[in-house]
């Protein structure tokens, strides 16, 4: 996760890069993958509204918007599909302010 830098309560943008293992010494981006984001405050027991799920601008790097309704700590749940299929299990970041 690249953004949020400096999070702030309300909206925000949200970027994240993906790359797959070529070689144990290769990364390439990877352009080609479906990004869905929930964020959720555990402490609080809900979600955020009007979230806008990454899409890709190019070269691996996947853009969106991520709504936080209030301070704390949040959980930005992650789920990366290929061709409909999941391909990632408990993907998550942590991100308070």
């Amino acid at each position: 996760m690249l953004q949020p830098v400096d999070p702030k309560v309300g909206m925000n943008d949200i970027e994240l890069t993906l790359h797959r293992k070529a070689t144990m010494m290769d990364w390439p981006s990877d352009d080609t993958y479906t990004i869905e984001i929930t964020p959720e405050m555990p402490s609080m027991g809900h979600g955020s509204p009007n979230n806008v799920n990454p899409s890709s601008i190019g070269n691996g790097h996947y853009k969106g918007k991520v709504n936080f309704t209030m301070t704390g700590e949040w959980r930005v749940n992650v789920l990366v599909k290929k061709d409909g299929a999941d391909v990632s299990q408990n993907l998550f970041f942590t991100v308070t302010f």
